[in-house]
């Protein structure tokens, strides 16, 4: 055999010395040089090539009739190991299988057991996580609406601010120092709607007809504190309206009392959570949901429809809503509030 690098010529004369030829004992002895280089190399070539189509389904006779003889001599062992065996010693192995098999059927048992403990574990641990993302979801939920009241509030202080600084300025322009401080002390805001309901004489023009169970139970939320102070807020304005009105010092409903502020001493409510009415869609399809008790000087039936409200809240299923009825210039003389209670059906209710 002669060996050749790649791109030779073997024909021609000159480069045949350069390749010699190497004889049949070299390439199959192990220690010669040649062996390592070239018998190796091929070998290995050959052991990782895929094995030729026609090989791989050659069958040879004789090493198929070997390994039958082999099974067949070992199972006429076995048969004669079974046979020599006492039948005592069989016993013994069979109770020893048994009691083994006893073990493993405890054992079985308990793990069934402890695997129907981890499922229910899971399944309780799974229904916990539910309950504590709808925990998160609602405390989420309560937070934004709670922010939302929180910047109302915010901006009403701040627009009541502002106008005290005008007001504190001119009266130290005219030389009125002593009257820019506020020597009275304010009463507190009801803390909850069922103190709310126990102030309603403290409103002189107010007249509070709304079913009271419905109010108070605006406390279960925890925003009652916030909507409470609002609508402690939005009735003193009511009955600061209907004051001003019954002097005459109003020239307008209530929203333009609100807007224009034409009494100094006038308490006003957000023109923005004012809505002096409901739409045609509104009333046509839940109209009789905006029904509420009133006087019989109003209504001999005792109950009439009202449309304009109050927003304590934008934002949430609850948005509490305080409806009324402007009376102050009719036969009472006041403002019929005759519902203070959750939001009710409108055309944007989900």
């Amino acid at each position: 055999m002669r060996t050749f690098l790649r791109e030779v010529d073997p024909a021609w004369p000159a480069d045949g010395p350069l390749h010699r030829l190497l004889s049949g004992a070299r390439i199959s002895t192990q220690t010669d040089s040649v062996y390592t280089l070239v018998a190796r190399e091929v070998q290995r070539h050959a052991r990782g090539a895929e094995l030729p189509e026609a090989l791989r389904t050659l069958v040879f006779p004789d090493v198929q009739r070997r390994k039958q003889d082999e099974r067949r001599a070992a199972q006429t062992a076995a048969r004669t190991q079974v046979q020599a065996v006492p039948a005592l010693a069989l016993e013994k192995e069979l109770a020893a299988l048994k009691d083994e098999v006893s073990v493993l059927t405890q054992l079985l048992t308990e793990g069934d057991r402890d695997l129907s403990e981890a499922r229910r574990d899971a399944a309780l641990a799974e229904r916990t996580v539910q309950l504590l993302r709808e925990d998160l979801r609602t405390t989420s939920k309560q937070f934004e609406e709670e922010m939302e009241a929180h910047l109302l509030t915010l901006e009403d202080v701040e627009r009541a601010q502002a106008e005290a600084r005008v007001l504190r300025s001119r009266l130290h322009g005219e030389g009125r120092h002593d009257e820019t401080v506020v020597l009275e002390p304010t009463q507190a805001q009801p803390a909850s709607f069922e103190e709310l309901v126990q102030r309603r004489d403290e409103l002189e023009h107010v007249l509070l007809t709304a079913d009271l169970t419905v109010t108070q139970s605006l406390d279960d939320h925890e925003l009652a504190r916030t909507w409470a102070a609002k609508a402690w807020q939005g009735l003193r304005s009511l009955d600061s309206y209907a004051e001003a009105q019954k002097a005459g010092l109003v020239n307008g409903g209530y929203f333009q009392f609100c807007m224009t502020t034409p009494v100094a001493s006038a308490r006003i409510f957000p023109v923005k959570q004012i809505a002096m009415g409901e739409t045609e869609a509104t009333l046509t399809a839940w109209g009789d949901e905006r029904i509420f008790p009133a006087p019989e000087e109003l209504d001999p039936r005792g109950r009439m429809q009202m449309e304009a409200h109050l927003k304590l809240g934008s934002k949430g299923s609850i948005s509490p809503r305080v409806y009324f009825y402007d009376d102050s210039r009719g036969v009472t003389g006041k403002v019929v509030v005759g519902y203070i209670g959750p939001h009710l059906t409108n055309r944007k209710t989900s």
